[in-house]
């Protein structure tokens, strides 16, 4: 696991059909895990460009079926779990409008499954 995925940690170009990933940098947070885990900071930094993260998980080969309630939950542990994590993120990262509760949090990291 790279463990901190992030716009500064990845490099695109510019292909015929969209952008296409180039390569990563920085593995100083690399661990070895559940491939999960890498999903915490896409969600968390994509969670205000839900179309982002659709094509990430696109990219990744998550069909849509697959998108499920269940696979929200076990990447909001992911989150919860991860070691830069801590509960005073919320309020950084939803300044004007928190997470009125966990599954709303969860919504808006995974912008799909049933109720999205």
């Amino acid at each position: 696991m790279h463990g901190d995925i992030n716009p500064e940690h990845v490099f695109c170009t510019r292909a015929e059909r969209g952008w296409r990933v180039r390569g990563f940098i920085d593995f100083g947070d690399a661990l070895v895990g559940d491939p999960a885990y890498d999903f915490v900071c896409i969600g968390w930094f994509l969670a205000e460009h839900p179309e982002f993260a659709q094509v990430f998980l696109d990219g990744y080969g998550i069909a849509e079926q697959e998108r499920t309630e269940s696979l929200a939950q076990k990447l909001t542990g992911m989150v919860l779990l991860h070691r830069f994590f801590h509960a005073g993120l919320f309020a950084e990262r939803f300044p004007a409008n928190p997470p009125q509760n966990m599954r709303d949090f969860e919504r808006r990291l995974w912008p799909f499954g049933p109720g999205v």
